[in-house]
């Protein structure tokens, strides 16, 4: 740099930074515990690192090296290969975007160990450490890429108070840095049972926090093959594929990109078809179809419960749904909950779409029975009605269509056929005997020339 008015002062600056930082926060799974160290390339651009001796440097793993550490606290001893200068060459190579890291992750740290304290940017803490850190590096953070949650899983932390200090951190980190935002990943395989209540107490914080994102999810890799421990991102294979979903989620968020996520659930339409015992979970997408065909999803992926665990004896894939036979009839009186890649069930047995991006997993969801009925065409459009209902006796069918037959069938709450009848219409009614039927709840279904109807009917 020279100033024009004064010829002979000059400064000379040996890097000057244009392009996007993110930080990096978490426990190991984001310092980095790959076998191989990484490394990112472009013809001519360069990704740059914040390092923890708090200068920059160019983009090197392990990424959170603890070489001339300053701040204490984030000393990482362990740290190893990283998904991040992979993720640095996709950014750059896609967009040309140059990209620098700071590294604050620190392996083995609970969520409570990041909590901020009184003074935000107390170096002790690893909240201070990472906020003294943003401002010393100096720029605008483009986010905060938070991958941490197998501590809490294995210490019993209670979904509730994860839940509650993840709020605190993301909620302080907006702030002190106002417009930055917390991208979430989704914690992946661990032999833990503790792994389902860290992941409800993540979507619970994404979902309603608005300074949260959702972030990438890893749940079906499997973790513990090609000499892996069943907790960290080790081998090549594991580490790319890591690695692409962060890009993929930071693509859709930052840099255009059409497809981010997997499958997304259609929560509200799943239902339960009593007739054929299915149900059917419809599922949307950035790209058509929204499922892959070739997704290895199983029995095993899905928990079923209605008023106790039911097996579930087939799975398929029908374009935009997954479809769930049970082993046996359900209930229609209890509760039908369905829950997706519950602990470790979704390993090698997802629901892709056609970037082979998994769903999010999901827990609990209720299934409805009543909104199968729609699934069939032309569902009560006012040319078929029935009265009185409830019935004790007699039921009438009246067919405002010019039809001089129709079919009937009914079924118990068993899915048991009870009754068929076929009656002749005359003068647009008919009736139907119900005298043979018990007291209770049953599906009547009617078919009268290109019309179908079902409905619920119950007999006093």
């Amino acid at each position: 740099m020279r100033f024009t008015n004064n010829t002979s002062i000059i400064k000379t600056i040996e890097n000057i930074g244009i392009g996007d930082i993110f930080v990096i926060a978490g426990q190991s799974n984001a310092s980095g515990r790959g076998f191989t160290l990484n490394s990112y390339s472009h013809s001519n651009l360069k990704a740059c690192l914040f390092g923890n001796d708090y200068k920059w440097k160019e983009l090197v793993d392990a990424v959170d090296n603890n070489s001339g550490q300053i701040d204490i606290v984030s000393n990482d001893s362990a740290a190893k290969g990283s998904p991040w200068p992979i993720v640095a060459t996709n950014v750059m190579q896609s967009h040309s975007i140059p990209i620098a890291f700071i590294p604050t992750a620190k392996g083995g740290s609970s969520i409570l160990e990041w909590q901020p304290g009184s003074n935000h940017s107390d170096p002790s803490t690893l909240y201070g450490s990472m906020n003294r850190r943003i401002k010393a590096a100096g720029g605008k953070v483009k986010a905060i890429l938070f991958y941490q949650g197998e501590r809490d899983a294995f210490s019993n932390t209670s979904q509730t108070n994860y839940e509650q200090r993840l709020n605190q951190f993301v909620n302080t980190v907006a702030a002190d840095f106002p417009g930055i935002k917390v991208i979430i990943g989704q914690i992946g395989h661990a032999d833990n049972t503790g792994l389902d209540r860290i992941r409800k107490a993540q979507f619970k914080v994404i979902n309603s926090n608005p300074n949260a994102i959702l972030g990438p999810a890893t749940y079906d890799i499997k973790l513990s093959d090609k000499n892996g421990d069943f907790l960290h991102f080790k081998s090549d294979k594991d580490m790319l594929e890591f690695s692409r979903r962060w890009y993929m989620t930071l693509n859709q968020i930052y840099y255009s990109g059409v497809n981010g996520y997997g499958p997304i659930l259609d929560i509200n339409n799943i239902i339960y078809n009593y007739i054929d015992n299915k149900i059917i979970v419809p599922f949307t997408d950035e790209k058509t179809p929204a499922i892959n065909i070739k997704s290895t999803v199983s029995p095993d992926s899905f928990d079923l419960n209605n008023n106790g665990s039911v097996n579930i004896s087939a799975v398929n894939i029908k374009k935009d749904i997954v479809e769930i036979t049970p082993s046996s009839i359900l209930n229609i009186t209890k509760s039908i909950k369905l829950s997706y890649a519950s602990l470790n069930k979704g390993v090698n047995k997802a629901i892709y779409d056609m970037d082979n991006l998994p769903a999010q997993n999901f827990y609990d969801v209720i299934v409805k029975m009543e909104k199968s009925i729609k699934t069939l065409p032309n569902y009560f459009n006012g040319n078929i009605h029935l009265y009185p209902n409830p019935a004790e006796q007699k039921l009438f069918i009246r067919i405002q269509n010019s039809v001089n037959v129709i079919n009937i069938k009914i079924y118990d709450i068993h899915r048991k056929l009870v009754l068929t009848d076929h009656q002749v219409v005359e003068n647009n009614i008919t009736r139907l005997n119900l005298s043979i039927l018990e007291k209770g709840i049953y599906y009547i279904f009617i078919e009268a020339g290109q019309e179908i109807i079902s409905q619920k009917l119950l007999k006093k």
